[in-house]
């Protein structure tokens, strides 16, 4: 982020890298071949790079000293994240390889959904320059 923020901008950084990130995780939803599964997955790794910086602007809508209430509860949702995010992500596999479905992907396309739904978030939330 370091060299793009400055020519980018934080928003528009954020919204590239949201975008990028949910398309990633739809190509690993839909890859063929495992090939295409590790390139969507280092892709999507890139991506994440806009998450401090994501963090920060949101820290920043905070009312005057609440920015370290704001990033624990962030880091609360983070954490709630990590306890049903896969519990979530392996029912959803377990979905669609059930049942005679051959979507083993399911799981990735709809982490896509919710990572655009974040980005929908993230527009209401933030002031163009």
């Amino acid at each position: 982020p370091r060299l793009l923020l400055p020519k980018l901008g934080p928003k528009k950084l954020v919204r590239i890298c949201v975008a990028g990130f949910a398309a990633c995780l739809v190509g690993m939803g839909l890859a063929p071949t495992g090939q295409l599964f590790s390139l969507s997955v280092m892709c999507g790794s890139m991506f994440t790079m806009a998450l401090p910086v994501c963090m920060g602007l949101i820290a920043g809508k905070a009312e005057g000293d609440e920015a370290g209430a704001t990033l624990s509860a962030l880091e609360a949702m983070n954490t709630l994240n990590r306890v049903f995010g896969y519990k979530a992500m392996t029912s959803i596999f377990g979905w669609g390889i059930s049942d005679g479905r051959d979507i083993p992907g399911a799981s990735f396309v709809v982490a896509a959904g919710l990572v655009a739904l974040g980005g929908i978030a993230f527009e209401t939330m933030v002031d163009e320059e």
